[in-house]
């Protein structure tokens, strides 16, 4: 997960925004005028506006304690309902101008969660405390995090609510997600899964990684909230994919030169640890390879799965020749 920055616009922004629209505009069709009418008499009878600026500091002091879970679920704001605060970000956060463009581009080359570059139209807001049980954040930009397609759906409405699930709040929290991942190769019938998982703790602290056991609960939990294993296996099962292909150019050989080439190979790898990205996946897999050397059973299969490939290509080539 990657830590961006913090919005510069806060929730006074956009109830302003919004207040002044409603003020000013007289020719809304019924349904917004209806909630216009509610959201001006709310701020003015119950001060709507500043109770959510109220809401706001107490988010940000949780936030920053990683203690969003002491947070309380609300059924209503200043006698503003869960409804109609929902229907304040679905339809009126566009007259906050230009809030929905600055948080997207708070991470402008990746997903700050899982890490996926942005492919077109992938960008959404997620609200990390979802608005469904939180309408206090429906509409505060601390609460607003751009993420891709897959990372919201994943999370739907989950979020923490015990201080071993506290939330992970990229602008709040810094963590080196790569370095705490690991690559486990399996036989399977007619293939080798990959499987990436979370190192546990004692491993992670023999390798220097301050990780109390709280904080580390929290990781798992982040990690099974976005479905981070699910996705990352089926990235590192194309990057194996990949080698096999390599493999494809060469005459076969035999389990022990299999083993010292990729040793080579894992040796010739780059790893950015700070970047989950093709090469990454690349890189954990032939470490995982290198890992598992005395694995004759899985350098078996391995080599099975290249003469596999040589197969499909050659009769793909002869296809191809008859037309």
């Amino acid at each position: 997960m990657k830590k961006i920055n913090p919005p510069i616009r806060d929730i006074q922004y956009v109830t302003g925004n919004i207040l002044s629209k409603f003020k000013s505009n007289p020719n809304f069709k019924k349904t917004h005028l209806d909630r216009a009418k509610l959201i001006i008499k709310a701020d003015e009878k119950l001060a709507w506006g500043q109770e959510l600026i109220n809401h706001q500091s107490i988010y940000e002091q949780y936030a920053k304690a990683k203690e969003l879970f002491q947070c309380e679920p609300m059924d209503s704001v200043a006698s503003v309902s869960k409804n109609i605060m929902k229907d304040l970000y679905d339809e009126d956060l566009k007259y906050a101008e230009n809030l929905r463009e600055d948080l997207y581009a708070l991470s402008p080359r990746v997903c700050p969660i899982c890490e996926k570059s942005w492919g077109y139209d992938d960008q959404t807001l997620d609200h990390i405390l979802p608005k469904t049980k939180f309408p206090q954040f429906a509409i505060t930009p601390l609460n607003l995090v751009a993420t891709c397609n897959v990372c919201n759906k994943k999370k739907n409405a989950n979020y923490g609510k015990n201080i071993n699930e506290g939330v992970m709040h990229p602008y709040f929290t810094c963590m080196n997600l790569a370095i705490m991942l690991e690559c486990v190769l399996k036989i399977t019938h007619s293939d080798i899964e990959t499987t990436i998982q979370l190192k546990n703790r004692g491993i992670l602290l023999e390798e220097g990684i301050d990780c109390s056991e709280e904080s580390y609960q929290r990781l798992v939990f982040f990690f099974e909230q976005y479905k981070l294993g699910e996705r990352y296996s089926i990235l590192a099962r194309q990057s194996l994919q990949n080698i096999i292909d390599m493999y494809t150019d060469y005459e076969l050989k035999t389990q022990f030169e299999l083993i010292e080439d990729i040793i080579d190979e894992n040796g010739k790898t780059q790893l950015y640890t700070n970047d989950i990205n093709t090469i990454f996946f690349r890189k954990i897999v032939l470490i995982s390879m290198e890992k598992q050397q005395h694995d004759i059973e899985l350098y078996d299969k391995f080599i099975d799965l290249i003469n596999q490939r040589k197969t499909e290509i050659k009769e793909i080539g002869i296809i191809e020749s008859d037309f």
